[in-house]
Parts: C-alpha cells; sequence; structure tokens
C-alpha cells in the first residue's frame, strides 16, 4: 500500500494500528491527499468484512445512517439495521463538516 500512496506511511500505519487494535479513527485533512483511497484499500484488504460509508450533509437524517424502526400489527417495536452503521464492520462517515 505504501508503494500505492506516496508519502503517507504514517496515515497507513495509523489506520492498521486502528483495525487491529478495534478503536476509532477520526482524520482531519486537506481534499485530495489519499485518506479516503488509503482506506478503502484497507477495508477492501479484510475479507468478509462489512462496511457502511455515507457523505454526511446538513439536512442527513439518523435513519439514514441507524436504520429505520417499525411498529408491527401487534405492537411490537422493530428495528431494521441492515446496511446501516449497526450492521458494519468498518464505518467511513465523510465530510462531517
Amino acid at each position: 500500500l505504501e508503494n500505492k500512496a506516496i508519502e503517507r506511511e504514517e496515515l497507513i500505519r495509523i489506520a492498521v494500528l486502528a483495525i487491529f487494535s478495534r478503536t476509532n479513527m477520526f482524520l482531519i485533512g486537506e481534499p485530495g491527499v489519499g485518506k479516503t483511497y488509503i482506506l478503502n484499500i484497507l477495508i477492501s484488504a479484510v475479507s468478509g468484512a462489512k462496511s457502511f460509508e455515507y457523505l454526511i450533509m446538513a439536512h442527513t437524517k439518523p435513519e439514514e445512517l441507524f436504520g429505520t424502526s417499525y411498529v408491527d400489527q401487534e405492537g411490537q417495536m422493530h428495528y431494521d439495521i441492515e446496511n446501516s452503521i449497526l450492521d458494519a464492520h468498518f464505518v467511513f462517515l465523510d465530510e462531517i463538516f
């Protein structure tokens, strides 16, 4: 990966460390420096992993990220979390500012 993303060794190592330590990572930086590119390659390298990627906007609703809820005919609350943050191994939220 370091051969594909020149001068991004520190970012790559921190991202790999975050994956192995199962911690969150928050990246702030100028557009076009390879943050998304590197993360997409790393996520795709983990076999069987589900990922959730979303471009956050000012009008983004919580159900777009966390799934929807509904009440069935018996009055029971159900949650549809498939393809949401709650269903993913990796979550990539872009442009959150």
